[in-house]
């Protein structure tokens, strides 16, 4: 895959800084149950708990210059912000007889533990949209944090929310999103292998509620993850989205007016590609199965089928940019005013 700039997928990273393969493998799983990985640049930080970037607050004035006359110096203006990253853990058990009668192979211990991994994966990407450091400070801060309230000022962040018109408290959001080096990445503490730690706990005895004992193998996984938005022009939220009408499909939004808005409020959106970034949709079941009736029926131009160039399946787009299904995206939102 492609790289921009420092940024490159988890999968890219786990390649470059674990020789032995093993973390690449793991990622490779997660990749397969969350599209969010196939999509989300990673950045390895430069701090040990996290990343520190500089954020461009205001550009330098130019001047119009006549002949025998100066030009006033100038300069943009910054500000120094630090994400942190939060540390995701958990414990897989297998019964050593169950090992035993399937080979005891590292690739069978590896499937059961899938449901570990999956837990994971639900949890980071939850927080990719929803952490905030205020209410859950061992979490990092999330998109929906950064796009909280609808502004017609073109310098803040909520001039890039799209109201749904959605008035309940059964509220969604499409969200989209560029992914690049300069703009929305992931990130990794500093000097670990993508993030990811993979130790081998070996066999112990385990004792159950009712004080029966047994042998099984522990394994404990620890994903240490973040997420940098250096640039909020080049992300857009479509909220307030009424989850009933959108099941009702009669008195649901236009979909595709939502997001026609929010993809031209992305500076320099062309085709999906912004400044050598990767873009890409997410939204939930309920808002992807509205799109793809919508598709189906070729009520619009703006969504198509393309073919995948890694696996060959077909996707839904929208003028190009790939929309991908993430249940991690609530039907309980509050109202964005």
């Amino acid at each position: 895959m492609a790289t921009i700039g420092t940024a490159v997928t988890l999968m890219d990273l786990a390649r470059k800084t674990d020789p032995s393969g093993k973390i690449a493998q793991i990622v490779e799983l997660l990749s397969t149950t969350n599209e969010i990985l196939q999509d989300m640049l990673f950045v390895e930080g430069n701090l040990p708990i996290g990343h520190q970037t500089t954020v461009r607050t205001g550009l330098p004035s130019a001047t119009w210059r006549l002949l025998n006359y100066g030009v006033q110096p100038s300069k943009s203006t910054s500000k120094q912000v630090t994400d942190t990253c939060g540390m995701l853990e958990a414990y897989a058990e297998v019964d050593k007889k169950l090992l035993q009668l399937n080979g005891n192979s590292a690739e069978f211990r590896l499937d059961e533990d899938m449901a570990f991994l999956e837990a994971m994966n639900q949890n980071m990407a939850t927080t990719v949209f929803y952490g905030d450091t205020k209410t859950n400070p061992e979490r990092f801060v999330g998109l929906a944090p950064r796009y909280a309230t609808l502004s017609t000022d073109r310098t803040k962040s909520g001039y890039n929310i799209i109201d749904g018109g959605g008035t309940g408290s059964d509220n969604t959001s499409i969200w989209v999103v560029n992914w690049g080096g300069r703009t929305t990445h992931g990130i990794v503490p500093k000097g670990s292998t993508a993030g990811f730690q993979h130790q081998d706990l070996g066999e112990i005895t385990k004792t159950l509620s009712d004080g029966s004992m047994l042998q099984v193998l522990r394994t404990h996984y620890q994903w240490d993850n973040g997420l940098t938005v250096r640039d909020w022009r080049y992300n857009a939220r479509v909220a307030n989205l009424d989850v009933s009408n959108l099941k009702a499909e009669s008195s649901a939004a236009n979909l595709s007016k939502m997001l026609l808005k929010a993809v031209n409020r992305i500076k320099f959106t062309s085709n999906g590609a912004v400044m050598g970034g990767r873009t890409a949709i997410y939204c939930n079941e309920t808002v992807h199965t509205a799109l793809d009736i919508q598709a189906s029926e070729k009520s619009t131009v703006l969504l198509s089928y393309q073919q995948a160039a890694d696996n060959g399946a077909r996707i839904l787009t929208f003028r190009g940019i790939p929309i991908r299904r993430c249940d991690a995206i609530l039907e309980t939102e509050a109202r964005v005013v």
